[in-house]
């Protein structure tokens, strides 16, 4: 499992497809008050270095700036 901290959700997709993974990608929402950390993934399970199958779900959490509305 790549690094996805600090890439967007688009990059961080991006970057498990170029790897042949074709799994679901759970994207959960924190909400930050840093503005330079909009939209950047803060956290990813399975984390780093750990080995993930090509089907296998991948969660990542995306800050949001500002409030969150569900």
């Amino acid at each position: 499992m790549p690094d996805l901290t600090g890439l967007t959700q688009r990059e961080a997709e991006t970057k498990l497809k170029a790897l042949g993974w074709n799994g679901n990608l759970n994207v959960e929402e924190q909400q930050v008050t840093n503005p330079q950390q909009k939209d950047k993934v803060l956290t990813q399970n399975p984390a780093k270095g750990q080995q993930i199958t090509k089907g296998s779900t991948v969660t990542i959490t995306v800050a949001k700036f500002g409030i969150i509305t569900s």
